[in-house]
């Protein structure tokens, strides 16, 4: 006997139920498989523009590295003139102090001869603002003191006092500082003379142009050279 075959026939609409589910399903699978295709296309788009991006950056890396390295190369040029300047400075600076030195030397030169010129003429004579002195002391300083004031040349009797300042050329400046502060460190220094008359008078081989002026509004006595002696213009003289 043959085998009996228990297996149940799928009537027909059984089939068109199993088609229609199938198609279904192969429909789903199209739609999604769209869908994936659709993903695919953008991910494909923004690899691209991945790709894009690094080379633009390796581009910019690249130029960055180019312009580090000019920036390397001006940095050493710039170090290197630095350099240079440096050593420039360095020569200039020991020129401007032998320049000083020298300028400083024929300065005090001019000074001591200024100071020395107008020392001998007084000496001779004995006389400023008309008056006549007994004394004359050079370079009078107080003893013992520190940082303190001299006097280049002083004139002195039994009621007056003369000081004269010297330079090779006198400026403003030394007229002021010879009245504010001078007559104060003299009367300071030497109380001996606190009740005579104080005059001062400025002696130069030359003058700035304000000088005149200035000596006549302080009182102070003018000390010109005339060849081989001096001309006193003291006529406006002022006792401190």
């Amino acid at each position: 006997m043959g085998d009996k075959r228990d297996d149940k026939v799928p009537s027909w609409a059984e089939i068109r139920a199993m088609f229609a589910e199938t198609g279904k399903q192969l429909k789903d699978v199209a739609k999604r498989q769209k869908q994936t295709d659709v993903l695919l296309k953008d991910v494909a788009e923004r690899q691209k523009q991945t790709d894009e991006l690094l080379k633009d950056v390796a581009e910019r890396q690249k130029q960055t590295d180019e312009l580090l390295k000019d920036l390397a190369e001006r940095q050493k040029q710039t170090d290197e003139q630095m350099k240079q300047t440096d050593e420039q400075m360095k020569r200039t600076d020991e020129q401007l102090k032998r320049t000083d030195e020298l300028l400083g030397g024929l300065g005090n030169n001019a000074g001591f001869h200024a100071e020395q010129f107008f020392q001998d003429a007084l000496t001779q004579t004995l006389t400023f603002g008309g008056e006549k002195y007994d004394q004359l002391y050079l370079n009078l300083g107080p003893r013992n003191k520190k940082n303190c004031v001299e006097f280049d040349i002083v004139l002195a009797n039994g009621k007056s006092v003369a000081i004269i300042e010297t330079k090779n050329r006198i400026h403003p400046e030394d007229v002021e500082k010879l009245v504010a502060k001078k007559t104060t460190q003299f009367r300071e220094f030497f109380p001996y003379y606190k009740n005579h008359k104080l005059y001062l008078g400025i002696a130069g081989f030359s003058f700035s142009k304000a000088i005149p002026e200035k000596a006549q509004k302080y009182g102070v006595g003018i000390i010109r050279q005339v060849g081989e002696s001096i001309e006193m213009g003291t006529g406006h003289l002022k006792a401190y």
